[in-house]
């Protein structure tokens, strides 16, 4: 009897014991889920584009976009957009009108550069990755929450360039013809920031690249002064590469 009851003891003396770290913990903090998931949410974004590291094209736009995320992580979405500003810098204006008088009697019409082509609008479909949430503490009562995003896909675009047309000789400058190469399949990568605001909406910045090979025919001064142009086939990487600002309401 005596064993049984210092067993009995010994069970008790262990239960209040195991409590003890339990209510040592009861005022640390508790780790919540994170406030703003994605799950089984379909999002609409309006996005504003402003194009960077242009050679001689420039690009301010628009795009409107769909997209459904099937958890916290992945998704698909898909976008329209327009550019109401797509076309020459004023830098390839400065050039081509410096170069005029060497441009072999006038006669060059395809200038032999590359990066000419500029895109008024386009429509793509990808993935959506969401690998990182966080937080953005400002002040200890105000944080932001965040998702960092990347994103892939493929599209359609439609590509212009300009030729040279008539000289004039009184000004030195030309005229220029608009080219339309049409539509051509392209890609983009990118990624950004999705800084949520309420349950439903959220600003997103992000970088995206959209770009394609292609080639296109242009003409070099001829050997022999006189004589026509000489062909001359040049590979084109093309790349527009955009700042995207964009306004999302998710449901």
């Amino acid at each position: 009897m005596a064993g049984t009851r210092r067993l009995c003891i010994l069970v008790v003396v262990a239960l209040l014991s195991s409590f003890a770290p339990l209510a040592a913990r009861a005022d640390e903090p508790i780790i919540q889920n994170q406030l703003y998931n994605q799950d089984m949410m379909i999002e609409f974004t309006l996005t504003p584009t402003f194009s960077i590291f242009d050679k001689y094209t420039q690009h301010i736009g628009t795009a409107l976009g769909v997209g459904i995320h099937f958890n916290d992580y992945i998704g698909i979405e898909a976008e329209f957009g327009y550019n109401f500003m797509a076309g020459d810098r004023k830098l390839l204006n400065d050039i081509v009108t410096a170069s005029a008088a060497t441009l072999d009697s006038r006669q060059i019409k395809k200038l032999p550069l590359s990066d000419l082509k500029y895109m008024p609008y386009w429509f793509s479909g990808g993935l959506v990755f969401d690998p990182l949430y966080g937080k953005i503490s400002l002040t200890s009562e105000l944080a932001i929450s965040f998702h960092l995003y990347l994103v892939a896909g493929v599209g359609g675009a439609d590509y212009r360039y300009h030729q040279l047309g008539t000289y004039d000789a009184g000004t030195q400058t030309f005229s220029k013809n608009e080219e339309d190469v049409g539509i051509k399949v392209n890609y983009y990568v990118g990624g950004g920031l999705r800084f949520h605001i309420t349950g439903n909406w959220a600003l997103r910045i992000e970088i995206r690249d959209q770009f394609f090979y292609d080639t296109y025919e242009a003409e070099m001064p001829a050997a022999n002064p006189g004589n026509p142009p000489d062909p001359k086939t040049i590979k084109d990487f093309v790349h527009i590469t955009t700042i995207r600002l964009g306004v999302c309401f998710a449901f």
